[in-house]
């Protein structure tokens, strides 16, 4: 004698559980292509920003490293120098209307870019308070780019020179305005 009532059972408890075995099913594919994604994508990110002399003229050299796997495509740098107060807590980041600057180009995995301008003019009065740490300069910007997965991603940053930097020409990064997404 068939018993339906057992059948039912049976046939509800195998629906449950293919339900629950699709639903972790597309949980680990969800979760496989995020950490793929996050894994292989470009990560562009300054690693150091100097002053330097060629040829007599002074000159201001960002590094742009793309330390993902893959490349970084339509990189836009944008940045400027000015001469501020070293102060805590840092200002909010300003917006960057008129860059100084600007760089398009395109960042294989591994591999880096240097952006060379002219820095500032610094008068002997601002370049005394700027070794006695009263007062820095900071080089503040933005990089965009876009990976391979068509993700469109920021960078900002903020190196400052002061103190025994100023001399050397080092900047190194601020506590504060440093963000990769």
């Amino acid at each position: 004698m068939i018993n339906r009532r057992r059948i039912g059972f049976h046939w509800s408890f195998g629906l449950c559980h293919f339900f629950l075995q699709f639903v972790a099913l597309l949980w680990q594919v969800i979760t496989t292509r995020s950490t793929a994604r996050k894994e292989l994508r470009a990560y562009v990110i300054p690693t150091s920003a100097s002053r330097y002399q060629e040829n007599g003229i002074a000159r201001l050299k960002l590094v742009l490293t793309n330390s993902g796997k893959t490349p970084a495509a339509n990189c836009i740098g944008k940045g400027f120098e000015g001469i501020a107060a070293v102060v805590k807590p840092l200002p909010p980041i300003p917006a960057i209307k008129s860059e100084v600057m600007r760089s398009v180009s395109f960042i294989a995995p591994d591999n880096e870019i240097r952006i060379h301008e002219e820095p500032l003019n610094i008068s002997p009065l601002e370049a005394q308070a700027i070794r006695k740490a009263t007062r820095a300069i900071y080089v503040i910007g933005t990089v965009t780019y876009t990976d391979v997965f068509k993700g469109i991603h920021k960078t900002n940053y903020r190196f400052m020179c002061s103190g025994e930097n100023f001399n050397a020409g080092f900047f190194v990064f601020c506590d504060e305005g440093n963000q990769i997404d």
